[in-house]
C-alpha cells in the first residue's frame, strides 16, 4: 500500500482530531513513528508537536517524551475539574507523577478536566473544583481565587490560606532519615541540605525534622552543609563542592544524610573521589526514591513521597469539600524508606 504523503496543516488537524476523539492519550507517538505514518519530515513533525504545545494540547517532559494534555471524550457529564500546574514543575518527577495519578483519578471517576498553567487562566474559566500542585498564589490571587470558588479548591504541597493542602510530610522525611541511620548505630552524621534559608519551604521543614530529632537524642552530632542553589544551578556540582568542604572539617562522620537524591548523586561522586567506600566508609541517604537512585553504585537507601497517594487525597478531599461545603483540615502524608545497599549497620 502507498504510503500516504501529507503537509503540515493537514497533520496538525488529523492529530489534533485524533486526541480530541481519545483515539491519542498519554504518550504521543514519536517523532519516527509519525515520519513513518505519514511520509513527512522529522521537522515538518516536529512543526506539529510544537504546535500543539502552544495550544495548550501537549506538553513534554525532557528525556520522556511529550504527553497529551486533557481526556478523551466526556463519559457521562459529572462534571470539570481543574488542575493547575506551571510547566516548570512538571520536570519534578514527584509533581509529573501526581498530575498523571489525578488524571487517571478524573477518568475513573468519569470527570473530564481542564489544565491551568496560571492562576489568571483559572479565575477567567468555569469549573466544578481546582486542584493546584505546588503552585504559589499570592495572597491577593488566593482571596480572588477562593471568593469565587468557595471550598471547590485544594493545594497540593503548599499553605495557602484559607485553601486545604494535602501533600508530603516534609518534616517527617528529615525525622525519619535521622530515626533510621540512628538505629543503624550512626552517631556522627553530615547535612548536605539545601535551602533551608527559605522559610516553609519543603527544605526547611525537612530540617525541622532533623532537628527535632536531634533534639530528642543529644548523643547524636550532626555537621550541616547548606547549599543555596543559584537559578539553573545543578543541584548535584553544588552538593559534590559541600560534600568535599564536610569532609574537610569532618573526618569522624560514618553517614550522610542528603536532602534529595540529586544531592546525594552530588555526594557520592564526591566520595568516590575521594576512595572512600559507601556504605563500607561512610553511609549516604536520600530523599525523592528518584528513578536513577536504584541504578547508583551503590543502589540508594532514600525515602518515597507517596505521590499516587496524595493524589488521591486531593481529588478525595476536594469532593468531600463540594458535598459538605466547609473547608477539612490539611492532610500530610508521610514518606517511605526504601532501604537499599548505600546504608548499613555501624558498630
Amino acid at each position: 500500500m502507498a504510503k500516504q504523503i501529507v503537509h503540515y496543516q493537514k497533520l496538525f488537524r488529523i492529530v489534533s482530531d485524533r486526541i480530541q476523539s481519545g483515539e491519542i492519550t498519554g504518550k504521543l507517538p514519536s517523532i519516527a513513528e509519525f515520519t513513518a505514518e505519514f511520509g513527512v519530515s522529522h521537522n515538518t513533525v516536529k512543526k506539529v508537536i510544537d504546535q500543539l504545545k502552544l495550544a495548550g494540547r501537549v506538553y513534554g517532559f525532557q528525556g520522556k517524551g511529550v504527553y497529551v494534555l486533557g481526556p478523551g471524550p466526556k463519559v457521562n457529564n459529572r462534571g470539570v475539574i481543574g488542575i493547575c500546574i506551571e510547566c516548570a514543575a512538571l520536570r519534578n518527577p514527584f509533581y509529573l507523577k501526581v498530575f498523571d495519578a489525578l488524571r487517571n483519578e478524573l477518568r475513573e471517576r468519569d470527570f473530564d478536566f481542564k489544565y491551568f498553567q496560571s492562576a489568571a487562566q483559572v479565575v477567567g474559566d468555569y469549573v466544578d473544583g481546582i486542584i493546584f500542585i505546588d503552585y504559589y498564589l499570592t495572597d491577593l490571587e488566593a482571596q480572588v481565587i477562593s471568593d469565587r470558588f468557595g471550598v471547590r479548591l485544594v493545594v497540593v504541597n503548599r499553605k495557602i490560606a484559607p485553601i486545604t493542602t494535602v501533600g508530603n510530610d516534609n518534616f517527617s522525611c528529615g525525622y525519619m532519615a535521622l530515626e533510621y541511620l540512628h538505629r543503624q548505630g550512626h552517631r556522627k552524621i553530615g547535612l548536605i541540605s539545601r535551602d533551608t534559608h527559605i522559610k516553609k519551604s519543603i527544605f526547611d521543614y525537612r530540617m525541622q525534622g532533623v532537628m527535632k530529632y536531634v533534639g530528642e537524642h543529644p548523643e547524636i552530632e550532626i555537621a550541616d552543609s547548606p547549599i543555596h542553589i543559584t537559578r539553573g544551578g545543578a543541584d548535584e556540582i553544588f552538593a559534590s563542592r559541600a560534600a568535599r568542604e564536610l569532609l574537610d572539617a569532618r573526618k569522624d562522620l560514618t553517614a550522610i544524610f542528603a536532602f534529595t537524591d540529586v544531592l546525594a548523586l552530588g555526594v557520592l561522586s564526591e566520595l568516590q573521589q575521594r576512595g572512600i567506600r559507601v556504605p563500607d566508609d561512610i553511609s549516604l541517604c536520600g530523599v525523592d526514591n528518584r528513578d536513577f537512585s536504584v541504578l547508583m553504585n551503590p543502589p540508594l537507601t532514600t525515602l518515597e513521597e507517596p505521590a499516587e497517594l496524595v493524589a488521591h487525597q486531593a481529588m478525595e478531599m476536594l469532593l468531600r469539600q463540594i458535598d459538605e461545603g466547609r473547608w477539612l483540615d490539611d492532610l500530610l502524608l508521610p514518606p517511605v524508606m526504601v532501604e537499599r545497599a548505600s546504608v548499613k549497620q555501624n558498630s
